[in-house]
């Protein structure tokens, strides 16, 4: 086997290395400990290889030879520039220029690891996976070239640490799904093998951290990655698992605890549809989970009223019903009955929705149907009322949680117009109305109940005669039609008429829809457009509030916390505008004029000539200072360390790669209410 490898790669210098440079390169590879699980032998072959490199380039008259055949190279792993070669007329000279290729011919099995290991410890990640991959899927080897046990699990380690210095790669690139595949291989590797469980456990933890990532990413590829969807629900169902269901308490190495999940599962039901809710909460109602229970039939009333499905708001009222039952039965209290009662509500069972309604205890939510209500056009009209909260309610609450309805309004006069919902509740006529028994009981979900109190408040608006219209109502004749059909031609000429008079009357968000679903609900996160997927590396996926707005922020003191924020942020803004994306547009953020049109300047540069850089940084603040006459200028001191990999056409050039610490100064200035460096200057390498 020919592996393309050359003496200068091996040492880690480039071409033009000085005497003194190959010197000290070698003593340092020598000094370096490869992982400690690998076996005597192949260390042994490592040093081999080193000790050839080093005996060629070390000696003027061997290197000048061998400088010779390596111009003569076309090779250009590295990225440097070719020599352009005289057009070969005959097999024969083609055959002699690639004699001079430089090569290291593999020889023995013990020479081939050696060479994968010093391809991993160059950064020749994908080289070695590929290697790595194409012996594993070729394991008849002719007699006396067989890998010996040691060898075996050698290779195997090898391979998975390339995976997963590859899948990391791809997490500072920001491509999480490739960055879990890379990571997820090596870890099946290491599981297929049975081999180096404290590395598997390393890998596992690393691949629960990617998960809400690759998750979120999945979930914005719908429109051009065929298997994203059901792939994200995978990953989902695999965390649930993991945790012991939606709101389970079992630990893993996501990163996220349970609010902080409850709130992931929040942010992503806006990309998924109400048949993907459906199919994904109710394989989780088994486990059983309340909160699985709620989203459920959430997914299924706003399926069954959006797609006219009459069955499915059955399901719906069927899993309210079950989380209320279940709870009663312990002694608590899930108060669903609203949700209950706009089911009964779409079922033409207007009694029953309105007996639902006054069993709520939601206050709010009360009070703004009684504002409906008195709002008819002669006595109070609590029917009314539910239909026009409930239109508000399914379009302002329920739609913009799932994808498909997201915008859909909810026009109940065409709803129950439909002939094919009329069919269907005519089916029901004279037979109880299919629902399933609640068969599972559960255990609360944190905070499932809000501190309220059991009696509506005597000064609420309305609330005076509210208990006077419970018993006007109740002693008119009950509100009854011949059939359902007429029960819906009711709701129609109510719809139609009553409502087309009532304005609009706006009262934000609806909290106390249900105390369950306050786990779940940040009160200023209602909205009807989904919001962008925002992640950061080294941050969960849902960003925690602070008491402090952002705002408050950039006017506040220059100090050491705002300063690191300022170099943080300038050095994420880099290493946007140097990475393979080359995204320029992040300089402006944070740099003024000159400096932002220098770094502009050579993002197009890199950009243009193909290269690309790969950061990591630790940053450290010295101080901070401002003049008090002149709060909105500043300096801050810090220690960057920056460990840079230099790319070319897509392949690692060591020679232009880095690990360096200075000490730099930055120059900052306040404009629009934000930080920006308007100069940077190193004072010192350390």
């Amino acid at each position: 086997m020919h592996i393309p490898l050359d003496y200068y790669r091996i040492i880690g210098l480039p071409l033009q290395a000085t005497a003194e440079q190959i010197e000290q390169a070698y003593q340092d590879r020598l000094r370096q400990t490869p992982h400690s699980e690998l076996s005597q032998g192949t260390l042994e072959a490592r040093k081999s290889l080193l000790d050839s490199a080093y005996e060629v380039l070390s000696d003027p008259e061997q290197r000048s030879e061998y400088d010779a055949n390596y111009l003569l190279s076309t090779y250009d792993v590295e990225g440097e520039e070719t020599v352009a070669l005289p057009q070969i007329q005959r097999e024969e000279e083609a055959a002699a220029v690639a004699a001079h290729t430089p090569r290291i011919e593999v020889e023995t099995p013990q020479q081939l690891l050696a060479t994968l290991l010093i391809l991993y410890e160059l950064g020749e990640y994908q080289r070695v996976r590929d290697l790595g991959e194409e012996m594993l899927a070729h394991p008849d080897r002719p007699e006396g070239e067989e890998l010996s046990p040691p060898m075996q699990g050698d290779l195997i380690l090898i391979l998975a640490l390339s995976c997963w210095e590859l899948g990391r790669e791809f997490w500072r690139q920001e491509e999480y799904e490739a960055a879990g595949e890379a990571v997820g291989k090596g870890h099946q590797l290491l599981w297929d093998w049975d081999l180096f469980y404290q590395l598997r456990s390393e890998m596992g933890a690393e691949l629960d951290k990617l998960c809400p990532y690759r998750i979120f990413e999945l979930l914005s590829q719908r429109d051009f990655k065929e298997n994203a969807i059901p792939r994200a629900i995978e990953l989902l169902q695999g965390m649930f698992e993991k945790r012991g269901g939606i709101d389970g308490e079992l630990p893993d190495d996501s990163g996220l605890n349970v609010d902080e999940f409850l709130h992931f599962v929040q942010q992503i039901r806006e990309y998924l549809t109400t048949s993907e809710q459906e199919e994904l909460f109710g394989a989780e109602v088994q486990r059983p989970s309340g909160v699985a229970m709620y989203l459920a039939g959430c997914a299924s009333l706003a399926r069954g009223f959006a797609y006219l499905e009459p069955y499915s708001v059955v399901k719906a009222q069927g899993l309210f019903r079950q989380l209320e039952t279940s709870h009663s039965s312990k002694g608590d209290r899930a108060d669903v009955y609203l949700e209950e009662s706009i089911c009964a509500l779409l079922l033409g069972e207007t009694e029953q929705a309105i007996e639902l309604m006054e069993k709520s205890q939601e206050t709010d939510s009360i009070e703004q149907i009684q504002t409906y209500a008195a709002q008819a056009e002669e006595s109070p009209d609590l029917l009314l009322g539910l239909c026009q909260y409930a239109k508000q309610w399914l379009e302002s609450f329920l739609f913009p949680k799932f994808l498909d309805v997201a915008n859909q309004k909810a026009n109940l006069k065409d709803y129950f117009a439909s002939e094919s919902v009329q069919q269907t509740l005519e089916s029901f006529q004279g037979e109880e109305i299919p629902s399933p028994e609640p068969e599972t009981t559960f255990s609360p979900p944190p905070d499932f109940h809000r501190d309220r109190s059991p009696n509506t408040s005597p000064d609420r608006k309305h609330s005076s005669s509210w208990e006077d219209r419970r018993s006007h109502r109740r002693r008119k004749k009950p509100l009854r039609f011949q059939s359902r059909t007429s029960r819906i031609i009711g709701l129609i000429l109510l719809t139609g008429v009553g409502l087309s008079v009532i304005a609009l009357v706006l009262f934000g968000f609806y909290q106390g829809v249900s105390a369950l679903w306050s786990t779940l609900v940040n009160p200023n996160s209602n909205r009807s457009e989904r919001s962008s997927i925002a992640l950061e590396l080294n941050a969960p996926p849902v960003a925690i509030p602070t008491p402090q707005s952002s705002e408050d922020d950039a006017r506040s003191t220059l100090n050491r916390a705002i300063g690191e924020q300022i170099v943080r942020t300038w050095l994420s803004s880099k290493a946007q505008a140097l990475g393979s994306q080359n995204q320029a547009s992040a300089l402006a953020e944070i740099l003024t004029d000159p400096l932002l049109s220098s770094w502009e300047l050579r993002s197009q540069t890199f950009e243009n000539n193909n290269t690309y850089q790969q950061f990591r940084h630790s940053v450290t603040i010295e101080s901070v200072s401002y003049a008090a006459e002149n709060p909105d200028q500043g300096e801050v001191i810090a220690t960057v360390r920056e460990v840079a990999k230099y790319y070319r056409n897509g392949n690692q050039i060591p020679s232009q790669s880095y690990d360096s610490t200075l000490r730099v100064r930055y120059d900052v200035v306040r404009q629009d209410k934000n930080w920006r460096i308007e100069d940077i200057t190193v004072i010192e390498e350390l």
